[in-house]
C-alpha cells in the first residue's frame, strides 16, 4: 500500500482520521467476516494505492471528514485520479466521499459531472457510495420515518434521496446492505432490536433515482454491497457501531495493539464492489472499463430481503441491479455461461449481434432457464444540459428471425419512438422493460422462464441501439460510442450437457444498422 498527498508543501494537514483506514481495509481483507468468525488466519489479498484528499473537520470532531482546503474538491478529485492513473496505471477507484444532503435534481455540481469526465476519457472504473441518510437519537431519518416501524417508505422520501458524486451516470454507485441482522448479545440489552434484516438494506443507504426525465427509471444505485446497520435500544435510541450489526474493518481507533473496529456506512459498502471490479479487471486485463462494469452487473444477484419487494420499481431504487459475486462475474461453468462483447459504435445506429444459443439450453421443459444481458457504455455528459447524457443505449433480443429481416425492420424504427416495431413472440420478454434504464448507463435485463425453445433456429440475435442527443449530433468528437456486453445462458437444473463446454465463444461480431434521424 502507498500513501501519497498532492497538497502544497505548505499545506497543514489536519491530524489523520480513522476513516481512510477502515475503508482501505474493505479493500484489502474481502474474506475478513468469515476469517474472524471462523477463527482463520486473517490474509489481506492485493494491493492499494491512496492520495489523501480528506481530513477531519476540526469543527465536527465527531462527523464524516471534509474535502481538503487547498482546492475545490473537484480539482481535488481530478489531480489524484490523474496521478494514480498517469503514475501507478491505476484503473479501479474507490471514491467514499460525498455531501451530507441529498442532491438537486435539477443540476448537478461540477465533481459529479468531473467524475464522468475523466472516466469516459482514461476509460476507468469510479466507484462511488450513495451517501448517507442521518438518523437521530431517536432513530428517526430527515423525512420523520421511524427506521424500524416505518420501513421501507422512508426509503422513498426526498430527504433520502442520493448525495453527489452519486448520481455520477458514469460511475457505479453503491447502497448499503445490512450483513447482520442482530445486536451484539451483552448483558442488560433485552430488547434491543437491529434496524434491518440480514441482507436488507442499511436504513442509512440512500437511494434513487439518478438524474432523468422519466419518473419510473432504475439508474442510480447501480448495486448494494454490505455496509453495516442500526440498532435500536429498548429506550428508542440508535445506537452506532454495535459490535453484533456493524460491520469490521481495520482501523486505528483502537487502543492497546487493537487494529480493528466497528464501522457503518456506505463508504463501507462501496470498497467491497471496488474490490470485486479489481478482481474482474485482474482475471480480464484486456477489458475495458465499459466491459468491467457489465459484468459486474451480470455477476449480480438480488438478495431475499430485495426480492420480496415486489413492484420493481421500489426495488431498482434501493437496491439497484443486486449484490455482485466476484465468482459470478469472473467465470463460467456447466449450468452458467457468460459471452462477452467489447468494442464501439458509430452514433444513431443499431448493431445486431448473433447470440448462439445450444440445442441443449433450448430444448426441454419444466427448468428453470433464465437469459439474460448486460449493457454498459459511457457517452460524454454536459451537466448545463437538460438530458446530461450526450447519448443513450438500449437494447433487445429477438429469436425465430432472419438477421437481414431483422435489420430491414430496425432501419425503419422512428428513434424517437419508444414502441417496438416487433411485438410478438419474436422479441423476448426482458424484464424490466426497455424504457426502465432509459437514463441509465449500465443496465441489466433477463428473460426468466421454463418454455423451449424448440422450433426457434440456434442463434438469437442482440440489437443495441444508440441514439444521440440534439445537442451532440454536431460534435465532431462524438461519432462513435464504446460499450460491453454480457450475455449469460444459465440453465439452473440442466443434466444432460456442459453449457460450458458447449458454448466457448464471444459474442459474433455484430451487423450494423443506420438509424431513421
Amino acid at each position: 500500500m502507498s500513501d501519497e498527498s498532492l497538497a502544497p508543501p505548505a499545506y497543514q494537514w489536519q491530524q489523520r482520521g480513522t476513516h481512510g483506514t477502515e475503508v482501505v481495509g474493505r479493500v484489502l481483507f474481502p474474506a475478513l467476516h468469515e476469517e474472524l468468525r471462523e477463527a482463520l488466519p486473517i490474509s489481506a489479498v492485493g494491493s492499494v494505492r491512496v492520495v489523501r484528499i480528506l481530513e477531519p473537520d476540526p469543527s465536527r470532531p465527531d462527523r464524516a471528514p471534509r474535502f481538503a482546503t487547498y482546492a475545490p474538491p473537484h480539482v481535488l478529485v481530478e489531480e489524484a485520479i490523474r496521478h494514480l492513473h498517469g503514475t501507478h496505471g491505476v484503473r479501479i477507484f474507490n471514491l467514499s466521499i460525498g455531501y451530507a444532503e441529498p442532491f438537486n435534481d435539477l443540476h448537478l455540481g461540477p465533481l459529479t459531472e468531473t467524475i464522468d469526465d475523466l472516466i469516459r476519457e482514461l476509460g476507468i472504473v469510479v466507484v462511488l457510495p450513495t451517501g448517507n441518510a442521518p438518523a437521530d437519537l431517536s432513530a428517526r431519518t430527515p423525512s420523520g420515518h421511524h427506521v424500524i416501524d416505518d420501513k421501507p417508505e422512508f426509503f422513498f422520501a426526498p430527504e433520502h434521496r442520493l448525495s453527489e458524486p452519486g448520481p455520477a451516470a458514469l460511475a457505479v454507485t453503491v447502497g448499503a446492505l445490512a450483513l447482520s441482522g442482530a445486536p451484539a448479545e451483552l448483558p442488560g440489552r433485552s430488547g434491543w432490536q437491529a434496524a434491518a434484516d440480514a441482507d436488507e438494506a442499511a436504513p442509512f443507504s440512500r437511494t434513487g433515482p439518478g438524474l432523468g426525465t422519466n419518473a419510473r427509471r432504475a439508474n442510480k444505485p447501480d448495486v448494494t454491497h454490505y455496509g453495516g446497520n442500526l440498532v435500536v435500544s429498548d429506550t428508542g435510541n440508535s445506537v452506532q457501531n454495535d459490535l453484533g450489526a456493524s460491520l469490521i474493518s481495520t482501523s486505528t481507533r483502537g487502543s492497546g495493539g487493537q487494529i480493528f473496529a466497528t464501522v457503518n456506512g456506505t463508504s463501507y459498502a462501496a470498497p467491497a464492489v471496488a474490490r470485486v471490479a479489481a478482481d474482474i479487471a485482474y482475471a480480464y486485463p484486456d477489458a475495458s472499463g465499459n466491459l468491467v462494469r457489465a459484468l459486474l452487473a451480470a455477476g449480480s444477484t438480488q438478495t431475499s430481503p430485495a426480492a420480496r419487494l415486489s413492484d420493481l420499481h421500489r426495488r431498482n431504487r434501493v437496491y439497484g441491479l443486486g449484490l455482485p459475486d466476484v465468482d459470478r462475474a469472473t467465470s463460467s461453468d456447466a449450468r452458467r455461461v457468460t459471452m462477452t462483447y467489447d468494442g464501439a459504435m458509430p452514433v444513431d445506429t443499431v448493431q445486431i449481434h448473433p447470440m448462439p444459443i445450444p440445442e441443449a439450453f433450448r430444448q426441454g421443459s419444466r427448468r428453470d432457464r433464465v437469459i439474460s444481458v448486460a449493457l454498459a457504455f459511457d457517452p460524454p455528459v454536459r451537466r448545463q444540459r437538460r438530458e446530461y447524457l450526450a447519448g443513450t443505449m438500449k437494447f433487445n433480443v429477438y429469436r425465430d428471425i432472419d438477421p437481414d429481416e431483422l435489420a430491414e425492420i430496425l432501419q425503419r424504427q422512428d428513434p424517437d419512438d419508444p414502441n417496438d416495431l416487433i411485438n410478438d413472440r419474436r422479441r423476448l420478454n426482458l424484464q424490466p422493460g426497455v424504457n426502465t434504464f432509459t437514463h441509465s448507463t449500465l443496465q441489466l435485463r433477463a428473460w426468466v422462464g421454463r418454455n423451449s425453445f424448440v422450433n426457434d433456429n440456434e442463434t438469437f440475435l442482440i440489437a443495441v441501439t444508440h441514439k444521440a442527443q440534439t445537442w451532440a449530433r454536431d460534435d465532431a468528437t462524438y461519432e462513435k460510442q464504446g460499450y460491453a456486453l454480457a450475455a449469460t445462458l444459465e440453465d439452473r437444473v440442466l443434466a444432460t450437457a456442459d453449457l460450458h463446454q458447449v458454448l466457448r465463444q464471444q459474442l459474433r461480431l455484430p451487423t450494423r444498422v443506420r438509424l431513421r434521424t
